[in-house]
């Protein structure tokens, strides 16, 4: 209980920007009457995260976005300004020879660069993370809140979309009655989705959400059709 409970304080720590007021606030109090409550189970607490979970995405998913943006627009500049002249220029020789700021984060730049080189560059891109997010937050708090917010108005409809898919898996799992295992599976599927919502769980693949409910029929049908087929085959044998 006690990990579920710190990712539940870690999710509302690291929230994104512009959360409604009233979505932290009761995140807020949620947490501390959490604290008075030892005895409630792992599964309730990912619940109430998985609640929380549906009303933060949108604004996670346009956040990531905006860093991302950021670091590609100023990623390259943070570089250079946290560099040692001599490693700028081993950077920039670098970037001649066909690599480039993102080939830093991949590991592909493993063999340019001495190993003294490498453990300038790791302190580098621990303190680019920090420059983008700052960047980022004044972009986002200032000139770009509009854009922001339209973004994130993106994502809810998104959201829409991925909500009605997961109520179609689990109305499928509790209307599949010859399949246990595979009710299970796609009650345990739509579960996992729900917790990639809030840090129970990694990321899902949109794509793959949104063909689910498809891929799950296709398996049922499968099973139909495999159904019997260890059964023994009686063939008669007749004389003449």
């Amino acid at each position: 209980m006690q990990y579920t409970f710190s990712l539940f304080q870690q999710f509302y720590e690291n929230l994104p920007l512009l959360v409604p007021a009233l979505t932290k606030e009761t995140m807020f109090r949620t947490l501390k009457d959490l604290e008075t409550y030892p005895e409630v189970s792992v599964a309730e607490i990912e619940d109430i995260m998985i609640k929380f979970g549906y009303e933060v995405w949108p604004y996670a998913q346009a956040y990531k976005d905006f860093l991302l943006i950021t670091e590609e627009k100023m990623g390259e500049e943070f570089l250079l300004g946290f560099l040692s002249p001599d490693l700028q220029n081993k950077f920039l020789n670098f970037k001649l020879y066909g690599g480039s700021f993102h080939n830093l984060h991949t590991g592909q730049a493993i063999s340019f660069f001495e190993p003294e080189e490498k453990n300038e560059l790791c302190v580098a891109l621990i303190n680019i993370s920090h420059s983008v997010k700052d960047f980022t937050k004044q972009e986002i708090l200032g000139l770009k809140r509009k854009d922001y917010l339209e973004k994130v108005a993106e994502f809810e409809k998104v959201l829409k979309n991925i909500q009605t898919e997961i109520r179609h898996l689990y109305k499928l799992a509790s209307e599949e009655q010859d399949h246990p295992s595979l009710a299970r599976e796609i009650k345990e599927t739509a579960k996992s989705f729900e917790h990639s919502l809030c840090l129970l769980g990694q990321e899902f693949n949109e794509f793959a959400i949104c063909n689910s409910v498809e891929f799950f029929n296709q398996r049922k049908q499968h099973l139909n059709n495999m159904h019997g087929i260890h059964n023994i085959l009686e063939v008669g044998f007749y004389k003449n």
